[in-house]
């Protein structure tokens, strides 16, 4: 299966280490992290993150894309499934975990709901009738938004670490 998409206006390839740059510049971005765990990430975090991302093709074979937008070869963000096996209370069905993060600059625009439009079609490809989730903190409103227009349907509050956590589902028909 092919692992790149293209859109009208974007291209999803998976990441890899020349991401290092711009994936720092969006996990180190205050406003991109505010309702995604609160803390900006060094630059230590964020190569771990984007190797652990690389290694999550290769055993699972899905991971995460980054995002770029075909007309200027600007970077846009990531998105992706993953299968982080998280602790929540009360515990949760594993299934694929979807999730994005777009820079400030590139938002509303529509490109987040392009790029995961393109990620579900895949993904309803390699998982026919599955399941995916995607969790969220409750006050991260615009992601919440995007899930539901993308299909997801929210299911349950949890906590993850402490945290408050929001947990959405969508169906692969």
């Amino acid at each position: 299966m092919n692992r790149s998409l293209q859109t009208a206006r974007l291209l999803l390839r998976p990441v890899n280490t020349d991401d290092f740059s711009t994936s720092l510049e969006l996990w180190s971005d205050p406003q991109v992290v505010h309702c995604i765990g609160g803390q900006v990430m060094e630059a230590e975090a964020v190569w771990r993150r984007l190797l652990m991302q690389i290694g999550h093709w290769q055993v699972m074979g899905y991971g995460s894309w980054t995002i770029i937008e075909r007309s200027s070869g600007h970077y846009v963000g990531e998105l992706g499934f993953f299968d982080y096996r998280r602790a929540l209370q009360p515990p949760m069905c594993i299934v694929p975990e979807a999730g994005w993060a777009l820079r400030p600059a590139m938002q509303g625009r529509g490109y987040a709901l392009e790029a995961l439009q393109a990620a579900l079609d895949w993904a309803q490809l390699r998982w026919p009738g599955g399941v995916l989730s995607a969790i969220m903190d409750p006050d991260h409103i615009v992601s919440a938004r995007l899930a539901g227009r993308a299909g997801f349907q929210w299911e349950a509050r949890a906590s993850h670490a402490g945290r408050p956590l929001d947990i959405w589902r969508r169906y692969l028909v």
